[in-house]
């Protein structure tokens, strides 16, 4: 259970292509979904729009506020494949801050318990504002608080699954907030809140039968995402 790393294209069949080589069988992956012999960017070209039944969520209402330009962008979206025929329904946001921070708390216990382990040497070598971010609360977490924040985070795969379950496809930005420079362990807004995320569905498992496409604020993408 962690990060999930998947395609990020500027065009969806750019990511089906993708979607044939990363959906394949890998043995050291004992969390992996059963293997679907299917060929992504093909089937990308059978679709028809005035089929298709997508979920939008304009916007999740915990975390960082979304900025303009990537409402825009998934609105815009969401406008062009409305206009090509598909039916697009706006989604309620189904997680709750209690979710959201039960996650973070969870993720920072298992970073926590991960940067104990290293050698002091090592330690050393960790960026100062990981080690930072995964003690400074983590460390006085009891048993009991990290099975607390498990649960939730099993709560919010189950609403996440369950909101996604009457749509073919969720239209979802992958963040809310813009691009912030590389060289920034996280964005200003997350560090002057004490570390606080922001979740897209794309995060919690926002899942229907097929991969849900996003869109990032200037050029729409693809991604298929499982929170595994």
């Amino acid at each position: 259970m962690g990060r999930v790393a998947g395609p990020m294209t500027r065009t969806a069949t750019d990511a089906a292509l993708l979607l044939n080589v990363l959906s394949r069988p890998d043995p050291r992956d004992f969390m992996s979904l059963p293997f679907s012999e299917q060929t992504y960017a093909e089937n990308i070209e059978k679709l028809e729009p005035r089929q298709l039944k997508i979920g939008f969520p304009a916007d999740m209402n915990v975390g960082l506020p979304v900025h303009p330009e990537v409402r825009a962008a998934g609105q815009a979206a969401a406008k062009a494949l409305a206009k090509a025929g598909a039916t697009v329904e706006e989604m309620r946001s189904f997680l709750t801050p209690e979710m959201l921070d039960g996650m973070a708390r969870f993720f920072e216990a298992r970073s926590y318990n991960d940067f104990m382990q290293l050698p002091a040497a090592r330690q050393e070598k960790v960026l100062p504002f990981i080690a930072e971010w995964c003690s400074w609360r983590a460390a006085r977490f009891s048993g009991r608080d990290v099975m607390q924040a498990y649960t939730l985070v099993v709560a919010m795969r189950e609403a996440a699954v369950a909101a996604c379950q009457r749509f073919d496809y969720v239209l979802s930005p992958t963040s809310p907030i813009l691009a912030y420079e590389a060289g920034l362990a996280a964005p200003e807004t997350i560090r002057e809140t004490r570390y606080r995320i922001s979740p897209s569905p794309c995060l919690t498992t926002c899942r229907s039968s097929r991969p849900p496409p996003s869109t990032g604020a200037g050029a729409p993408t693809a991604c298929r995402s499982e929170f595994s």
